[in-house]
């Protein structure tokens, strides 16, 4: 967890179906409690300009960067130093960001939509899901992370030790080899 400050993460595309724009009013909402909250927004897209406008009209471009698009080794420290990494999309189909932040050792919360439904239902808590399309829920949970660091520190470690098990290479690899086979003896018994 961040030593300095509340340290927030966000990767991915800023696009609305990212969530971004609701992460910024959440982040608002944080920022007007907390001086020490501060927000990394790590890629690019068609709303960077408007995030720039609106944490400059809210009097917080200071505690927000903008990065842009960030290298994996980059990335890792990040999640690592992350007092929480958000996933706030309002559709995503799989959820590698959540995944890779947790994998880290970071502390998830995301949206509770597509693909990151499951994960999070699949976290057993660990990974914390807020309802897509609300800031008031997204900062409701960042708050209660942050007020309470070794709960957040407790979930992140779960959520780790769960993501490398589910989510490894190679349990994946026999996975889809259990399904291709499984194709392949089905077609074979219907010739």
């Amino acid at each position: 967890m961040a030593d300095e400050g509340r340290l927030l993460v966000y990767v991915g595309r800023l696009s609305p179906v990212k969530g971004v724009e609701d992460l910024a009013k959440a982040f608002q909402m944080l920022a007007r409690e907390d001086e020490r909250a501060r927000l990394v927004l790590a890629g690019d897209g068609v709303l960077k300009g408007e995030l720039e406008r609106w944490f400059q009209e809210w009097g917080l471009a200071d505690r927000v960067c903008l990065t842009g698009w960030l290298s994996d080794k980059v990335l890792g420290p990040l999640y690592r130093a992350a007092d929480a990494v958000i996933v706030p999309s309002r559709y995503e189909p799989f959820g590698m960001v959540a995944l890779e932040a947790a994998s880290c050792g970071a502390l998830v919360i995301a949206s509770r939509t597509g693909g990151l439904s499951e994960i999070i239902e699949r976290s057993d808590g660990s990974i914390l899901g807020a309802a897509p399309e609300s800031p008031v829920e997204l900062f409701g949970l960042v708050r209660r992370v942050i007020e309470d660091p070794d709960e957040a520190r407790r979930l992140a470690e779960r959520a780790r030790a769960h993501v490398v098990e589910t989510y490894s290479w190679q349990r994946v690899a026999h996975a889809v080899s259990s399904l291709l086979l499984g194709v392949v003896q089905a077609s074979r018994r219907d010739d």
